[in-house]
């Protein structure tokens, strides 16, 4: 368990059956031998090509996989060489771990995913029932199971979203000719199911439970996956409505609100620095309990009123003009020109492919909202107030609500505006182009430029309190603050004789304030985990990408990626492997950071180590 979460121990075979009892390979090359050659089959036949095009490149294929799996069981056998088993030790360790799991619980970590949390079992059930029972977001649902699941099958195949499964062959039935019929797609299968409850705890919250509608493989899944794609590809209208908006009064607005990751900070921060724009305080906010506040007859109300407007800005704007579109929407293909004509697209309605109107968008959202239930132990209790969290469209039907809210507040602001107030740059232009530099992270509210009591009255108009969105007070106020993970502050350069703003930014992990607590964390995978060697030394380049985007300044990058290897070689990582990867990112990404110069001084941190 020290190891983390990640961690997988010896490697386990498993078997196939061979019914001929001639092919003497291992069971795992048999199996990719056989799911290589359905690749094939589907590949061939799309892309119209032969298919001993490809038996060189699988023959490779399963050379490879036969001598890594050779090495894979030459090291289980080091290992199992090094530490035999006592059989009888093995036998008292499972009967300990059972008599463990009957009154502790094994759960996730919020914000530390690779760290085990164990919590008292009698304790976590009684806060799950008590969310269940005593908060309002819940009551007992007046339906059976059996019936819900019907009523959600009959639904998804009326939809097309999903197909019938085919009984199970009689195996006394007259053999057919022909090969046999392909079975649905996975993604197709009704799966009748009821979400329960799941947990995280939050460490950084004073190990606070956040309980989740566990949705996967659920009666209501590929519903909620097609409201998701269908608002996703909606979002690039809602963006382009958002920046003509405020073009029309001159002001650049690089996109709304909302902010998906730190690249988009950083990009806000080099248009403040551009601008000349400058702050001695700053504010980041978080909305309380959003997911499980939010009024659901509002939400109808603002996804509705989100929908006409875009499939109207595509009337009129996507050609050809003044003509009602369509979406187009593939499940795993991109969409990029979603839009047809209405009537004249010959695309059907498939589990794979669904032709999109706002009538039907808004038919699936009905639905959706009004049959939010989760099993509790025995009891089935129906969502009335919020939207569970670990539904697939739950952040796009949060996003979607506090945007329409949002765009509403600013569209009344700029049609206030004089012409005059335009062109000679006023204090209400320029205090409108200051609330646009603004940016969400879902229930994360950063504020660079407006003060603080003239924000707090502005998010109260743009969020009414009967919605359920109650912004609570500054998480960070100051002239320096943590938003996402990064530590944001303006530099006014008062030393030059010109200054200039300077808007900077340097990691901030909460990680960190955890381990200040006592906390034990494991951050990166252990070097012994069965996890392939890509996988675990990859890390090394997802973790300095995310350093070189959060930090603007030399100094600032080089002190967590010198303890990003200083860990690595802790956990007894090979040093010759992870000077490699470092210096392979480090010549292609930053290379004036002079690479050779630092990977020395790095290369003599292994004594220390």
């Amino acid at each position: 368990m020290k190891k983390g979460t990640t961690f997988r121990d010896l490697y386990e075979a498993f078997e196939v059956d061979d019914k001929d009892g001639k092919d003497e390979r291992p069971p795992e090359i048999i199996m990719l031998d056989s799911s290589l050659d359905n690749y094939i089959d589907i590949s061939s036949d799309i892309n119209e090509v032969p298919r001993y095009w490809f038996y060189e490149w699988k023959g490779l294929l399963l050379q490879k996989a036969e001598a890594r799996l050779e090495e894979m069981k030459q090291e289980q056998h080091d290992r199992q060489q090094d530490a035999p088993e006592d059989e009888e030790a093995r036998e008292r360790s499972k009967e300990f771990l059972a008599s463990f799991r009957a009154d502790y619980s094994i759960v996730t970590a919020d914000k530390a995913s690779n760290t085990y949390v164990v919590v008292c079992k009698p304790w976590l059930c009684q806060q799950a029932m008590q969310e269940a029972h005593n908060t309002p977001s819940y009551v007992r649902s007046d339906k059976q199971g059996t019936a819900i699941l019907e009523a959600d099958e009959e639904f998804s195949l009326g939809e097309q979203m999903v197909v019938e499964e085919e009984p199970e062959p009689d195996p006394n039935a007259p053999h057919r000719r022909g090969p046999p019929p392909k079975p649905p797609p996975k993604h197709a299968i009704f799966k009748p199911k009821l979400p329960t409850f799941g947990v995280v705890i939050k460490l950084h919250k004073k190990n606070k439970p956040r309980f989740l509608a566990k949705s996967h493989e659920t009666s209501l899944v590929q519903v909620s996956q097609w409201i998701s794609l269908s608002l996703k590809t909606m979002m690039r209208s809602s963006e382009a409505l958002w920046r003509s908006l405020f073009l029309s009064v001159g002001i650049v607005a690089h996109s709304s609100w909302i902010v998906s990751n730190s690249k988009q900070i950083r990009s806000r921060m080099k248009h403040m620095t551009d601008l000349g724009l400058s702050s001695d305080t700053q504010q980041t906010y978080d909305f309380a309990t959003m997911y499980t506040s939010l009024d659901l007859d509002c939400m109808k109300k603002k996804l509705s009123e989100y929908i006409s407007l875009v499939f109207e800005h595509a009337r009129q704007n996507v050609r050809p003009f003044n003509e009602p579109k369509v979406l187009v929407l593939k499940r795993k293909c991109a969409n990029q020109h979603p839009w047809r004509v209405d009537g004249s697209t010959t695309a059907s309605n498939t589990p794979s492919q669904q032709v999109v109107t706002a009538a039907r968008l808004e038919k699936w959202l009905r639905h959706l909202l009004d049959n939010l239930h989760v099993r509790i132990g025995e009891d089935i209790m129906r969502q009335t107030q919020g939207i569970p969290m670990g539904t697939s469209c739950s952040p796009w039907l949060a996003n979607i609500m506090l945007f329409m809210y949002e765009f509403d507040y600013f569209s009344e602001q700029v049609s206030k505006l004089q012409p005059w107030d335009t062109q000679s740059r006023s204090p209400a232009w320029k205090h409108l182009r200051d609330l646009s530099i603004c940016t969400r992270y879902m229930d994360d509210l950063w504020n660079p430029l407006v003060d603080r009591a003239t924000f707090e009255a502005i998010t109260k108009l743009i969020y009414p309190a009967q919605s359920g969105l109650m912004l609570g007070d500054p998480e960070s106020d100051g002239p320096s603050v943590d938003y996402l993970d990064m530590t944001i502050w303006c530099d006014a350069q008062s030393e030059m004789p010109n200054p200039k703003p300077q808007w900077h930014s340097k990691l901030y992990d909460k990680k960190v304030a955890m381990v200040t607590k006592g906390l034990k964390l494991n951050k990166f995978p252990d070097p012994a985990s069965k996890l392939s060697t890509r996988c675990k030394y990859g890390v090394i380049t997802s973790q300095l990408h995310r350093y070189n985007v959060a930090c603007t300044r030399r100094r600032d990058f080089l002190v967590p990626a010198r303890e990003l290897y200083r860990t690595y070689l802790r956990k007894g990582y090979r040093q010759q492997r992870v000077h490699q990867y470092f210096g392979r990112f480090m010549r292609r990404h930053v290379p004036h950071y002079q690479p050779a110069r630092v990977l020395r001084q790095w290369k003599s941190l292994a004594p220390s180590c």
